[in-house]
């Protein structure tokens, strides 16, 4: 891998572990307080991602990697293939067919 896309990846993942924490936060109401069920303890407080145990937060960032490493990996024959498409004889005769 290039030093330019070994940076560009680098930011993506730095990205992707400070934005995602924070970005989906959600309130939840109950409006009939009244209820003999309604339970109106504990819920006051909201939590980002930095809130949470060390080892939900390492599971999180080692499975993105992880996640990462597996797309690098995998993307570029499927790229390879996909760019050299047409090399082969009888998918070039095929493709001029077509577009004639």
């Amino acid at each position: 891998m290039k030093i330019q896309q070994k940076i560009i990846l680098l930011i993506f993942i730095l990205f992707l572990a400070f934005v995602q924490g924070g970005c989906c936060g959600y309130t939840v109401t109950f409006d009939e307080s009244d209820s003999p069920y309604a339970y109106t303890e504990g819920g006051e407080k909201s939590g980002t991602f930095w809130d949470l145990p060390l080892w939900i937060q390492l599971s999180y960032i080692t499975s993105l990697i992880t996640g990462l490493f597996i797309a690098a990996k995998f993307f570029p024959p499927v790229a390879g293939r996909i760019k050299h498409v047409l090399d082969n004889k009888k998918r070039r005769i095929i493709y001029e067919h077509i577009s004639e």
